[in-house]
């Protein structure tokens, strides 16, 4: 297994790649390369042209969770058509982050709940669409008077 950080907090003297408080793997193991998270922003994407990594060559791309830092190179990537035909798996704090997706699957205690494209899940009334819910009804709770 080879792993190359493309975006990370830190750059090597010398090197002169951009850092950025993000993160970005390409992991290349039994002849397939992964992406695991895409940073922040294009700094991804401008560190691998700089290092010769052609993206293009990455099937499929993991986002460990949902959080701007770990998800915002999905922009940059898709803009230069780099997500078209890639498997893109993630992990959502935030169902708006899943909320375009092709297809969900919702995992409950490690097995699958429910899948199927977000208007077919919320039509059925399940655990994604109870979360949906749960987060849009959190996003209008106040603390000691001002909005969450």
């Amino acid at each position: 297994m080879k792993l190359t950080v493309l975006t990370d907090n830190h750059t090597f003297i010398d090197q002169y790649y951009l850092g950025e408080p993000a993160l970005c793997f390409l992991i290349e193991t039994d002849g397939r390369k992964l992406l695991l998270d895409t940073g922040y922003s294009n700094v991804c994407l401008r560190n691998s042209q700089a290092m010769g990594i052609d993206l293009a060559q990455v099937d499929t791309i993991v986002l460990s969770h949902g959080h701007n830092d770990h998800t915002g190179g999905l922009v940059p990537l898709r803009d230069a058509g780099l997500l078209a035909g890639k498997t893109v798996l993630v992990i959502a704090h935030r169902m708006r982050t899943v909320a375009g997706a092709d297809h969900i699957v919702v995992l409950e205690n490690g097995h699958v709940a429910e899948q199927g494209t977000p208007a077919e899940l919320m039509e059925r009334g399940g655990l994604y669409r109870r979360m949906v819910e749960l987060q849009s009804e959190s996003a209008r709770w106040k603390l000691n008077g001002t909005e969450a």
